[in-house]
């Protein structure tokens, strides 16, 4: 599996769906529905950006934590990973119940 599989292989079982994959992502773009991110996308970037916020004691989880500072991902201003169309109503209400729901899983 993976890095061990043979390139017949691994598009005979990813092919197709790294294809539907792709398609849909382009699809997303051209209609813009990626400047809309559904409620639970926004309520689990915020359960992220708080797990995110601390620099870890793990050094394996340390290249992810760089990686969220660098994106500016972690500053509590930043409502998504991307530039979004969102209501306020919407964002307001996701932030707050992944802020409630991370205090749980945080």
């Amino acid at each position: 599996m993976g890095a061990y599989m043979r390139k017949a292989d691994l598009e005979r079982q990813y092919g197709e769906k790294t294809r539907n994959i792709a398609g849909e992502i382009a699809s997303s773009i051209h209609t813009q529905r990626a400047t809309r991110p559904s409620f639970l996308s926004m309520m689990t970037f915020k359960i992220q950006q708080a797990y995110w916020k601390k620099s870890p004691e793990d050094p394996i989880e340390r290249h992810d934590y760089e990686y969220w500072r660098r994106k500016g991902w972690t500053n509590p201003k930043r409502e998504f990973y991307i530039w979004h169309k969102s209501s306020r109503v919407k964002v307001i209400i996701a932030r707050m119940s992944g802020a409630l729901l991370a205090r749980f899983v945080v």
